[in-house]
């Protein structure tokens, strides 16, 4: 079974006037803790490094680039690149934002040509819009979609290559902030050129239709700290582990389910019933807090590394 990982990353919104950016000292704690989470939940690290090359752990070049971001775009910029390095299709950095811009047009590759293949109703309803289904795109604002995709691929972490360049061909005319930092970063306009089916060229006009409010900075955050108050809660949490954080619903589900009807031995729990058998030389994961939600860890048996999950209930 794979692991599902997502990045989420919420900000608390700023007061427009004061433009605040996330500090130098902020954005390197947060960036380590994106990487933090992959460490203790991905399963796939070695794997990736041994077949793909990208090694998630290996965060010293990331941070230097997070050291060096001069605002909070280009330090989202990193944070989504290097999401998306893992090629999972089941990762992913997502901005809390509900910007797009569009052309109202959608373009594929086919046959290493990228066609025009849907055109969105409310535009094509226009008497004067030029393009039609099959049309050749050569190039937006002067650049070629090949160009482009450069640009946009690094953002697309997807399980195989054709996927990868596929989604972000759907990015030339869609650009939805939560997945592209700088989507909100066009004109009002983007000059398209494209080949028609008699083999003609044409360049056009389009307006960009926006919606949504641009995310343009995450300040102003106080610095992350732990205080005397804090250290209290977390003991007092830890003498009580039948209380949960509020994302944690699904542990406080199974506990709920555990008092009012133990339908099967063991379940809603997170560790199995016969934790206390496993061999040896197992080693255990997640599952040490009640509120991990899961339970896994990894058996060494003649030469081979077993991995062992446990999800306690749907």
């Amino acid at each position: 079974m794979r692991r599902l990982l997502s990045v989420v990353l919420v900000l608390l919104p700023a007061v427009p006037l004061l433009q605040a950016q996330m500090t130098a000292d902020q954005k390197t704690l947060e960036f380590q803790q994106i990487a933090g989470l992959f460490a203790k939940r991905y399963s796939f690290l070695e794997w990736k490094r041994d077949n793909l090359g990208f090694y998630g752990l290996s965060i010293g070049p990331w941070l230097e680039r997070v050291a060096n971001s001069k605002d909070d775009l280009e330090y989202f910029d990193i944070c989504a690149q290097y999401v998306a390095g893992f090629q999972d299709s089941h990762t992913a950095f997502v901005l809390p934002s509900d910007y797009e811009a569009r052309l109202g047009l959608k373009v594929d590759d086919y046959g290493g040509k990228i066609l025009i293949d849907s055109i969105d109703n409310s535009i094509a309803e226009l008497a004067d819009f030029p393009f039609h289904v099959g049309d050749e795109l050569i190039a937006i604002d002067g650049v070629s979609p090949e160009e482009l995709l450069k640009a946009y691929l690094p953002f697309t972490g997807e399980g195989n290559s054709r996927t990868a360049r596929r989604m972000a061909l759907s990015l030339l005319t869609k650009r939805a902030q939560y997945w592209l930092p700088r989507a909100h970063e066009v004109g009002e306009s983007a000059t398209v050129q494209v080949r028609t089916g008699d083999g003609g060229t044409q360049t056009y006009t389009l307006q960009w239709q926006k919606i949504g409010t641009p995310y343009t900075f995450a300040g102003p955050v106080p610095a992350p700290k732990l205080g005397t108050s804090v250290k209290g809660a977390l003991k007092d949490k830890a003498a009580k582990p039948g209380r949960f954080p509020p994302y944690m619903a699904n542990a406080r589900k199974a506990q709920v389910l555990r008092a009012a009807k133990p339908m099967i031995t063991g379940f809603g729990d997170i560790a199995p019933v016969f934790a206390k058998g496993l061999p040896e030389s197992f080693v255990q994961r997640v599952g040490a807090a009640e509120y991990d939600g899961v339970y896994s860890g990894v058996i060494q048996t003649d030469g081979l590394k077993i991995g062992f999950l446990r999800l306690p209930d749907f």
